[in-house]
């Protein structure tokens, strides 16, 4: 946990004799979590951008491979998150190599991208048709762009706090 105080100190130099006010951060805790978080914070982004990397390079060679095809909304179900939002799970069919195929994807998305019986644009794996996706941004690109927007949130924040570490002048809590 963060925490942190910041108390006003009066200083009077003697040379001039004068009195100056100096704001100083007294930092509780806080030193020994930074030392921690300035190891853990660079392998969880490390962790975050090779897992967004990795799921982008299969994303992308299964769209390049995949075969477009139309099918059909044969069933939704549906999941209230936390928050109380309405999630879908769409089961769609479609029809490759003169057979017809069934494949609920493993996510829930918001919002729908239909009604039952709507017919939606698929990208199948042409050999293996039950490896399939409903072609839109949410079944496709969503896990790779959202590893790929938390890595850069956490990098951001670690060299801000890292920047910000390297200007405050470190006092104890004696004051010295």
């Amino acid at each position: 946990m963060v925490s942190f105080f910041v108390c006003l100190q009066v200083v009077r130099r003697r040379p001039l004799n004068r009195t100056v006010i100096r704001l100083k951060f007294t930092m509780l805790d806080l030193a020994t979590s930074f030392r921690m978080a300035r190891v853990m914070m660079p392998i969880l982004v490390g962790c975050m951008l090779l897992a967004s990397a990795i799921f982008a390079i299969e994303t992308g060679s299964f769209v390049r491979s995949a075969t477009c095809t139309t099918g059909t909304i044969t069933a939704s179900a549906e999941m209230t998150s936390d928050e109380g939002d309405t999630l879908y799970q769409p089961t769609f069919t479609f029809i490759a190599a003169g057979q017809q195929y069934t494949v609920t994807p493993r996510s829930f998305v918001s919002p729908s991208p239909g009604d039952t019986g709507d017919r939606i644009a698929i990208l199948y794996d042409a050999r293996n048709p039950n490896r399939a996706r409903i072609d839109a941004f949410a079944y496709t690109w969503a896990i790779p762009v959202v590893l790929l927007a938390m890595s850069i949130v956490f990098g951001l924040l670690y060299f801000g706090v890292y920047w910000i570490h390297r200007r405050i002048r470190w006092v104890t809590p004696d004051g010295g």
